[in-house]
């Protein structure tokens, strides 16, 4: 990434922006980032990759790394906006649906 990734946190939810290049090089960034909202109590966390210029697989394991984290702790992660060359990828590796789809119900009561 070209810098690191921001987040903002509003009543229920939060988005975490994602910019640059996302690869192994920094990867943990999205899951610390992801870590750091389920901290913040939210049930739903966007991200918001419209500025990522550059995404490989160790990249996209981190973002299904921070999707499983959100899961296990009852919050809801989705990409809410991408650029072309993430799209690809999430279409080449088939992961769009399960990274863009309708939010899952959270367990009433529960919060991250």
């Amino acid at each position: 990434m070209t810098e690191r990734p921001g987040s903002r946190s509003g009543e229920r939810g939060a988005t975490v922006v994602v910019s640059g290049d996302i690869d192994i090089a920094n990867r943990h960034d999205i899951v610390e980032l992801v870590r750091d909202a389920i901290r913040a109590e939210t049930t739903e966390i966007a991200l918001d990759m419209s500025t990522v210029e550059f995404i490989d697989c160790a990249g996209l394991a981190g973002i299904l790394q921070a999707r499983h984290l959100a899961a296990m702790e009852g919050c809801d992660l989705r990409v809410v906006s991408m650029t072309p060359r993430v799209r690809r990828l999430l279409d080449l590796t088939e992961t769009l649906p399960l990274l863009t789809g309708p939010p899952r119900p959270v367990a009433e009561g529960r919060t991250c």
